[in-house]
């Protein structure tokens, strides 16, 4: 059948029991074929009652999505929901789809849909786990073989019942956890309810503040996503988590909220008058589109400066910022100034002129989604660094004491631990890979991001030795070679460190002894003259080279020394190459400040 505006083709195949339909439409656009679809699948697999037989018609069913010839430019008046993330799951050739619940808010379209995919969920599996008895593992597991419930905003994925867990886990706890205390948590977006189920875990925390702007979004989430937000395991919560007594939602717009209430054009310039109308919070978490989302809101919210210092004002003085910033870098991606992720490369620059003094960003790769997820925490205190960088011991012993119990005596938490919060303290390599990429070359990444075959390494056994004094007191390290400058001297490798919260005892336990000369034990002693302290991590933390080659060198400060630790006193916003390297660059290399030619002593920079 041709017509002028559209055709429909039908084509048999015998040997094989098929039928292959082609639909084509010039006026209707995606939406036209996908009620056509719709009517289609109710002809070819109607529903027979029974859902285990329902999915397996519809797993015969494949459909698949081509997007001809010219087309406008993509833009926030013609976006087409059916061509972003909802259709490759509508149209999926591969995926089996049933639709939920599919609307339109007086913002944005709201599309829920359960997927199948027989590559993760074998269909005769799925089909044992709803009818056999309870002999089968399959019955017994239901949840291990459940469709994956998927919830499309305007088209884009926004959340997956199989990721979500790790999803809001990821960008709750380790700011709440980096806070000493947190008692007053603001929410903005969230509508599904996760990230307030999170925050409500913690039994410190005594009022939630959650603002979003579409109420629609909100009352189908407690209807269609139940899981998403139930508290009635948390004990002393209510069974939804929008009815807790320390939730307070609101349905309105946050960014003008906040403008509202704390903005300096609201109130004036005169910080001492600022937040009169509304009590500061502890920690503010951010769960709104993507940075790379190309809708003008977008460019508002991620580039409004008069926004962001809102947010930066309505914090306490330890006040910590969460937010989520789409999929991470990958390794061969460009400086994020000049790709999708420019809103993203500008949010935090702007972060860090604001006024805010730590900012950390790690990655999540089990939230559901085809990319590892980026977040990133702000903190108005340097301090917060030595809670973010605690030990695995220290956050499990902060999870017993903080965390409320749960009714049925299972954990509340289901990916976050200790040892999450650990992997999430070092930056991963394409992160400071793309960050040396931004133009100008951020300072670190000239400095060195380990091996470059540019500049001369020179090494302690070959081109060092130690001499000691004619009386044996004292042993100092001399050059074997001329030295130029900006080469590096590699240590033999052996190092220790010493992490903040262990230096704090070493401390106590020297102020604890009778005498001052006691109280200059030797491993004091040591660490004040041998080893290299970083402040990286909040706290003092010690590295010391234990090969002897740093340990032996005099001290001297400024023209004085001629090397460098390369583990500078670095008090910067954000360095994720120092986050990275920061024991190498303590005790693996010094670097030559100037020549230093052959018989010459080393003397290196003890005022870094």
């Amino acid at each position: 059948i041709l017509t002028s505006a559209a055709h429909f083709a039908v084509l048999t195949s015998p040997s094989t029991r098929s039928v292959k339909l082609t639909l084509q439409t010039s006026t209707k656009g995606v939406e036209g074929l996908e009620r056509i679809t719709n009517k289609l699948k109710d002809v070819f697999a109607p529903s027979t009652g029974n859902t285990i037989q329902d999915v397996v018609n519809e797993s015969r069913i494949r459909w698949s999505l081509a997007y001809r010839g010219w087309r406008r430019p993509f833009s926030a008046e013609n976006r087409d929901p059916l061509l972003d993330d909802l259709g490759d799951h509508v149209f999926s050739s591969e995926l089996i789809s049933r639709e939920v619940v599919s609307a339109e808010s007086m913002f944005q379209r709201i599309d829920i849909l359960d997927i199948v995919n027989p590559r993760h969920v074998d269909l005769d599996s799925y089909g044992r786990s709803l009818a056999c008895d309870d002999d089968c593992y399959e019955s017994q597991n239901p949840e291990l073989f459940a469709p994956n419930r998927i919830v499309f905003l305007d088209g884009v994925m926004q959340s997956t019942s199989r990721g979500e867990e790790a999803y809001h886990e990821a960008l709750v706890h380790p700011a709440l956890f980096t806070h000493p205390d947190p008692a007053r948590v603001a929410i903005i977006g969230g509508g599904e309810g996760a990230t307030l189920r999170e925050v409500l875990k913690h039994g410190t925390v005594r009022h939630v503040k959650m603002i979003d702007i579409d109420q629609l979004m909100v009352e189908l989430s407690d209807e269609y996503l139940p899981t998403w937000n139930d508290c009635s395991d948390i004990d002393g919560s209510h069974e939804s988590c929008f009815e807790d007594e320390r939730a307070d939602v609101l349905y309105e717009d946050a960014m003008a909220w906040f403008l509202n209430r704390f903005s300096e054009a609201s109130v004036g310039t005169d910080v001492e008058h600022l937040y009169q109308s509304e009590d500061k919070f502890d920690v503010i978490i951010s769960d709104l589109l993507d940075p790379q989302d190309t809708v003008e809101f977008a460019h508002i919210l991620y580039g409004s400066d008069s926004f962001v210092r809102s947010l930066y004002h309505a914090l306490g003085d330890d006040g910590i910022l969460i937010m989520q910033l789409g999929p991470a870098a990958a390794l061969e991606d460009p400086a994020e100034e000049i790709t999708a992720n420019r809103n993203r490369a500008g949010l935090t620059k702007m972060i860090a002129n604001i006024g805010f003094k730590s900012m950390h960003t790690y990655e999540e790769s089990h939230a559901g989604f085809n990319d590892p997820w980026e977040y990133l925490i702000a903190c108005k205190s340097y301090s917060c660094r030595e809670r973010f960088y605690a030990s695995s011991a220290q956050v499990e012993l902060s999870i017993h004491k903080r965390i409320r119990r749960s009714r049925s005596g299972q954990s509340l938490l289901k990916y976050f631990d200790g040892a999450t919060l650990e992997s999430y303290q070092r930056p991963r390599k394409a992160t400071e890979t793309v960050h040396c990429r931004s133009m100008p070359k951020p300072p670190e990444c000239i400095l060195g991001t380990g091996y470059s075959k540019d500049r001369q390494y020179f090494t302690s056994a070959e081109h060092l030795e130690m001499r000691s004094s004619v009386d044996g007191s004292s042993t100092s390290v001399y050059a074997k070679a001329n030295i130029p400058r900006g080469s590096y001297i590699k240590t033999a490798g052996g190092s220790i460190s010493i992490p903040p919260h262990a230096s704090e005892l070493v401390s106590a336990s020297s102020s604890l002894l009778k005498t001052a000369a006691e109280a200059d034990s030797a491993i004091t002693l040591f660490l004040n003259n041998h080893g290299a302290r970083s402040k990286l991590k909040g706290g003092s933390e010690w590295y010391v080279d234990t090969t002897g080659l740093t340990a032996y060198m005099k001290h001297g400060t400024g023209t004085s020394s001629n090397v460098a630790r390369l583990a500078y006193q670095d008090f910067s916003v954000r360095n994720p190459v120092l986050q990275r390297r920061i024991t190498s660059y303590a005790t693996g290399y010094v670097m030559a400040l100037r020549d230093i030619f052959k018989g010459e002593e080393l003397i290196i920079n003890h005022s870094q």
